[in-house]
């Protein structure tokens, strides 16, 4: 029988902290090569041979033990993936072991999720080094084949891949395995998942674009149902006309059976994830943050809320304790429209940042939609501006449906008519001040000409029709329908 010689003196791992790490690839490096690595006869053999050389009352147990390599895969190189190895009580814990294995020994599939491992560290690792972006990225993959191969790429080979320079290949060594832990316990700690390119969660919508961000941070769940989704963006400084069309359209889309893709920003952002929740639709905020960080901060309750009650997730490409900085939001806006089949512009200024979504989207392939405002409002020249240069002008859901396609075409939903609708339980006075807000905002003056109603009943009117919640009184004694 041929001895197998192991370089160094062998104790227990009780007393020793023996790298578990070491002594796997030892017997990996010489046996995959060799057929009898697959069978089961001689895996019991071998696992009672290295049982053996530790402690010699695990030898009952190590045949059991031979079955799952749990103790040895709770280590994948050199990093806990799952639970710590006990080394304190050395060998006697292997029946602890084998009792919580996975099933029955398969190491090709073990070897297969050894490889996935590394290859995901591998991954992140890139990504947190300072200077690679989704573009260097993709260079580095075209040059290298996989990340794993970026790691192992001495600075000559870095230097060679088109637009890595010295602090690029420098910043990409000093990242340590010991960053990539605390990335990945960082993680764990929000509730976030770190979904990396080449894994099978990720949105196959992203992957259409030239630069495809390489990992994801996800809190909460992207569903496959999220393919068909439409972005909603606009100004964060909005007009009330703005707010409340956007949280119609959320709530005329979420009914529709699409997901509502927005940046979870104040204005219009915030406005159509509510409106998306109001009916029970699903939707996905896309950061310009790290997840450890809330932005905007008042918005807590509303990502709690996408989270808790399983209706979307909230998503950033950075980072997990990458701070709020205003140059990170630009970038974010392509993955808003890539996860999109199309994007409507609610309200933005002539150089709101809801137009670089836009922009993304029409390079992208992607329908843009916008909705008209007042010729007068600083708040509606972009959204003006983008029908002028083509844009999908938008009344109605069934204007974004008929462009579509078949998509379209399946989705559809009974819409009711808010401008003749009465709400019950209003007096006649009420009704008919009601009635006379359904082309927009209105003056108490301008209500009491119009209706003919004296000035004092009409005001206690709509002071009774705001306390109902059917209509909302602006500043200046200005009143606006709710829609």
């Amino acid at each position: 029988m041929m001895r197998t010689e192991i370089p160094g003196r062998v104790r227990s791992p009780a007393r020793t902290g023996t790298s578990q790490l070491t002594i796997r690839y030892f017997f990996l490096r010489r046996l995959r090569r060799s057929r009898r690595f697959f069978e089961p006869i001689f895996l019991r053999r071998l696992g009672f041979a290295i049982c053996s050389l530790f402690h010699k009352r695990c030898s009952p147990l190590s045949r059991r033990y031979a079955h799952s390599l749990d103790g040895w895969e709770s280590y994948t190189l050199g990093r806990p993936v799952g639970k710590h190895f006990p080394t304190t009580q050395g060998w006697d814990t292997c029946e602890h072991l084998a009792a919580n294995a996975w099933g029955p020994y398969n190491p090709r599939e073990r070897f297969r999720q050894m490889i996935e491992a590394d290859l995901r560290r591998a991954t992140v690792r890139l990504h947190l080094a300072t200077g690679v972006g989704a573009i260097t990225f993709g260079r580095l993959m075209d040059r290298f084949g996989d990340a794993r191969a970026v790691r192992d790429a001495s600075r000559r080979e870095l230097l060679s891949v088109e637009g890595v320079g010295e602090k690029t290949a420098q910043a990409i060594s000093e990242v340590t395995d010991r960053t990539v832990d605390d990335e990945f316990a960082e993680a764990e700690a929000r509730g976030a998942a770190i979904i990396c390119l080449g894994d099978e969660a990720y949105p196959a919508a992203l992957k259409t674009i030239s630069d495809p961000p390489p990992v994801l941070y996800v809190r909460g769940q992207i569903e496959p149902a999220d393919a068909v989704a439409l972005g909603m963006v606009g100004s964060r400084r909005c007009t009330h006309y703005g707010m409340e069309q956007a949280q119609r359209f959320g709530e005329l889309l979420g009914s529709a059976g699409f997901t509502v893709v927005s940046g979870g920003a104040r204005g219009i952002d915030t406005a159509a994830h509510r409106g998306t929740l109001a009916a029970v639709g699903r939707t996905l905020a896309v950061m310009g943050c790290g997840l450890s960080e809330t932005y905007p901060r008042e918005n807590r309750k509303l990502f709690d809320r996408i989270v808790a009650d399983g209706q979307g997730a909230i998503v950033s490409e950075l980072p997990m304790k990458t701070a709020v900085l205003a140059g990170n939001f630009p970038t974010r806006n392509r993955i808003i429209s890539a996860l999109s089949l199309g994007v409507l512009v609610v309200e933005a200024a002539r150089r709101s940042g809801s137009l670089i979504t836009a922009r993304e989207a029409a390079e992208q392939g992607r329908e843009v939609f916008a909705l008209p405002g007042r010729i007068d409002s600083p708040l509606s020249q972009g959204t003006n501006g983008l029908i002028r240069d083509g844009a999908i002008l938008v009344q109605g859901l069934e204007d974004m449906l008929e462009h579509l396609g078949e998509v379209g075409a399946k989705m559809t939903v009974e819409q009711p008519n808010v401008a003749e609708a009465i709400l019950p339980g209003l007096s006649d006075t009420e009704q008919s001040l009601l009635a006379a807000l359904k082309d927009g905002p209105l003056s108490l003056d301008e209500l009491v000409r119009r209706t003919e109603i004296a000035s004092g009943p009409a005001a206690s009117s709509m002071t009774m029709l705001v306390l109902k919640g059917a209509v909302a009184q602006q500043p200046g004694n200005v009143f606006a329908r709710k829609r």
